[in-house]
């Protein structure tokens, strides 16, 4: 599965279960939802196998809540996702997205 694939896919995930993803991170990048360690990290096998930590459920819940009230296609929430788990803030094209009506 690739990151457009899986936020397309986001059930109500627990707090304790992130997106991970494979670099270069693109929305066609492997992807994979995990259950962290205690402590809040990547299992070591997950990160073995080349996978990096890309966003929480918490906040991706949150931003999907946002983004469902834009006019984006799947590949333009992945985007906004990927932007804002990267540099933690939203995109600045995501205020000239009309909002749905």
């Amino acid at each position: 599965m690739n990151i457009e694939e899986a936020i397309a896919e986001f059930k109500d995930l627990p707090a304790e279960v992130a997106l991970v993803a494979k670099p270069p991170i693109v929305r066609s990048s492997e992807a994979a939802y995990v259950k962290l360690t205690e402590d809040y990290r990547v299992p070591a096998s997950v990160a073995g196998e080349g996978f990096e930590y890309l966003i929480g459920a918490e906040d991706l819940r949150d931003l999907l809540a946002f983004a469902s009230s834009k006019q984006l296609s799947s590949g333009a929430v992945a985007e906004f996702i990927i932007h804002y788990a990267l540099y933690d803030c939203a995109p600045a094209w995501i205020n000239d997205v009309p909002d749905r009506t």
